[in-house]
């Protein structure tokens, strides 16, 4: 069993003011607290250094017009489908889970064709994987901010190891692409040229 800190009322406090409002200044929660700012300080580097707090910075999947897709998995290998999804831009994050589909997947893209081409190519065909399950989210109950790197260095190579140009979904246009390789013919990821100055 993880051995957990305690947190008291300040810390939770000081959690619930970074979570609702991340940009509130320490001297603003002192004075909301009745405490120093010092103490605020001390605090926060406390939450950060046990790990109780992070500061991620990302996008509004909605807002930035993505389609989110939950990915419910069977499979004997979820770190192999880690592997092999864990680099690619579309993938948010993934989950052990416990019941009949033991891994769970999140992904976001500008395209629904595509999320249904990356489960449908790169999932369902591992001798590892035994049911899929591919949900698209159609509301959320909660601003929903993810860790998304908008912009890749081009390389020939993609996190995948599909060669998109010899993809038959990308050729057939039932996928946008990866925006690791420059087929990409979405409006959302950008690729840089290394060669360029």
């Amino acid at each position: 069993m993880v051995n957990m800190p305690l947190l008291d009322d300040i810390d939770a406090d000081i959690l619930t003011f970074m979570k609702e409002a991340p940009d509130t200044s320490q001297a603003e929660i002192a004075k909301a607290l009745g405490v120093s700012q010092p103490t605020v300080s001390k605090r926060i580097r406390k939450l950060k250094d046990m790990g109780a707090l992070n500061i991620v910075a990302g996008v509004d999947v909605k807002r930035l017009g993505l389609h989110l897709a939950k990915v419910d998995i069977a499979t004997s290998d979820p770190a192999g489908i880690l592997k092999m999804l864990g680099e690619c831009p579309f993938f948010i994050n993934g989950f052990n889970t416990t019941g009949s589909k033991n891994f769970t997947i999140l992904l976001a893209c500008d395209d629904y064709a595509t999320l249904e081409a990356i489960v449908n190519h790169h999932v369902r065909p591992r001798p590892d994987v035994t049911d899929v399950d591919l949900s698209i989210v159609v509301s959320v109950a909660r601003e929903f901010i993810a860790p998304i790197q908008l912009t890749y260095e081009k390389d020939s190579q993609a996190p995948c190891d599909i060669d998109c140009g010899e993809c038959s979904c990308w050729q057939a246009g039932r996928c946008i692409g990866c925006p690791v390789t420059g087929h990409y013919k979405g409006h959302v990821w950008r690729t840089t040229d290394p060669a360029s100055p």
